[in-house]
């Protein structure tokens, strides 16, 4: 029987110079867009606790309404993406706040960075920066998961305009979107100046509640299949030479998560049965990644 460590960065640090290459970088970016979404949680936190403080003074039940109606958009925008989802503080006392998961995520990008760049070999093998990542962020907030012609071509039934109107209605949602995020952009960026550690990094594998270590794992296993796809797509002779590493780092990866969710089988049915989260488990990667033939 296979036996696993627990902390999944220092099961990593076992593994070849490409798998390690290909899974820092893509966890660095991955860390790098988590602790950006923590801390924008942290400036709509602030925003909330504001208009609540002025709707208590005001006793404006229109203004109440339409903070309401402003907080469950931002949830269905949330949950139309399981990569943002508002993080749930299980096993934890007390529930670590945004700004907690901001400052540790903020230890797992610089971790992953330096390993990053230890095993570089060129420029494209770097991470992106937070301020590239924040770019990012920007150029595709708002992007739905659903291209909005084929949502309506599915639902065109249901809909009570046509489909131009409907099309301009999700552009013009997706511009307000991206320009409320853009007025958010200095807050964010203050708080991750105050956040970041001076020298070094910090980071606990067992600080991180077990939902975030779950789909670290998972993401983990999405780094190596879309690095496989995209050898498959446009092969080369190192390319080619790398798939074997890859499989067998994928073997691996897919044994330690189904390790970890027996391990955390509680917590984990708990987020299923009684909060009714989706989680994205191995099978759900594996249809994201169809050119991906695993060889066991």
């Amino acid at each position: 029987m296979t036996e696993y460590n627990d902390n999944i960065l220092e099961e990593i640090e076992t593994l070849d110079d490409v798998s390690q290459r290909v899974l820092w970088k893509g966890l660095a970016n991955s860390s790098q867009f988590q602790l950006i979404r923590q801390l924008e949680y942290a400036v709509l936190d602030a925003q909330r606790s504001t208009r609540q403080s002025s709707n208590e003074d005001q006793d404006d039940e229109f203004a109440i309404l339409m903070n309401s109606l402003d907080e469950r958009n931002q949830q269905d925008e949330d949950e139309a993406n399981p990569e943002v989802l508002p993080i749930l503080g299980l096993e934890k006392d007390p529930e670590p706040t945004a700004l907690d998961l901001a400052k540790t995520y903020a230890g797992f990008a610089e971790l992953c960075t330096v390993k990053a760049q230890k095993h570089s070999l060129t420029r494209w093998d770097t991470p992106m920066s937070f301020e590239q990542m924040l770019k990012f962020r920007l150029d595709n907030y708002g992007n739905p998961v659903l291209n909005p012609s084929i949502a309506y071509d599915q639902m065109q039934s249901f809909i009570a305009v046509d489909k131009a109107t409907f099309l301009k209605a999700a552009e013009l949602e997706k511009e307000m979107s991206k320009e409320k995020f853009k007025h958010m952009i200095p807050d964010i960026i203050t708080l991750y100046q105050a956040i970041r550690p001076d020298t070094g990094y910090f980071l606990s594998w067992d600080n991180l509640p077990v939902l975030n270590q779950h789909r670290i794992a998972v993401k983990t296993l999405d780094v190596l299949y879309k690095e496989w796809t995209r050898i498959l797509k446009r092969p080369s002779l190192e390319g080619l030479a790398t798939l074997g590493m890859l499989n067998a780092t994928a073997v691996h990866f897919e044994g330690w998560i189904d390790w970890f969710e027996r391990q955390h089988d509680t917590a984990l049915s708990q987020l299923i049965m009684e909060r009714g989260l989706n989680l994205i488990g191995v099978a759900d990667i594996r249809k994201r990644y169809p050119l991906v033939k695993l060889t066991k």
